[in-house]
């Protein structure tokens, strides 16, 4: 609409307008660009986001891009890895085999794959594992690299954060973990917690409250990023809870 090659098309969920025209914007651009998915290739799916569900253990939404995944087959994405033990449609019905663009609820992972992450099968349960421990290693490696400090105010003797994940489910475990933290000397503040990614407001009042925002398994948007560096407020990432508590533990024994 602003004289560029990106098409534009104004929607609304929330009113159901648009929806119908972003579906033909959509195959109008594949049938121009020529895309194509071929069932019967390479497996290559992309994970939309993950969670622990109860009685399945680790399961991830899963968008199939090539080939197609079936019951039993040997998966690994991220730090996840497994046998596909189900799936699911959109709607919750089960499926035993899913192709190229279909979304699917899979479990069998044996831990929750990043949003983001590529999906691949292989021919055998330890090639999958190898796959995930060399993941889990190269994360660990930027993370190290990348890590920056929770601020431990000595003089006040209150650590204040800003927590931010990715599920209820986690701030809950975190929040308590946080708990057996409690001393008479530190005080642990969680200022503000919520789910999603770390936006402006969280940055605003991090900088206002010498606090550190904690971002755990959620991204941040670029606004904010921008805005951190100019505040210098520092965003602590972690998609390990036993990460966090170590560095928590870390800045209250240093306060």
């Amino acid at each position: 609409d602003w004289g560029g090659k990106t098409i534009a098309v104004e929607i609304s969920a929330k009113n159901k307008l648009g929806i119908d025209k972003l579906l033909e914007m959509v195959l109008l651009q594949a049938e121009v660009e020529d895309f194509r998915a071929n069932p019967a290739g390479k497996l290559l799916g992309t994970i939309i986001e993950s969670h622990v569900a109860q009685g399945k253990g680790p399961v991830a939404s899963i968008i199939i891009q090539n080939g197609t995944l079936k019951i039993g087959d040997i998966v690994a994405a991220g730090s996840g890895f497994g046998r596909v033990k189900s799936m699911e449609d959109e709607h919750g019905r089960k499926m035993k085999s899913a192709g190229p663009s279909m979304p699917v609820v899979v479990s069998g992972f044996s831990d929750l794959p990043e949003a983001g992450e590529i999906l691949q099968t292989t021919t055998t349960i330890d090639e999958a594992r190898q796959i995930a421990i060399t993941s889990q290693k190269l994360k660990h490696s930027r993370r190290l690299n990348v890590r920056s400090k929770i601020k431990a105010d000595v003089n006040s003797k209150a650590l204040n954060l800003v927590l931010k994940a990715d599920v209820v489910g986690s701030l809950e475990a975190i929040k308590q973990s946080f708990s057996k933290l409690k001393n008479d000397e530190v005080q642990i503040n969680i200022l503000q917690e919520g789910i999603g990614e770390v936006n402006e407001n969280d940055i605003l009042l991090a900088d206002s409250s010498k606090a550190t925002v904690i971002a755990f398994r959620v991204k941040t948007n670029p606004k904010a990023i921008n805005l951190a560096k100019q505040k210098k407020v520092i965003i602590d990432s972690y998609d390990v809870i036993y990460e966090l508590l170590e560095n928590v533990t870390s800045a209250v024994i240093e306060m």
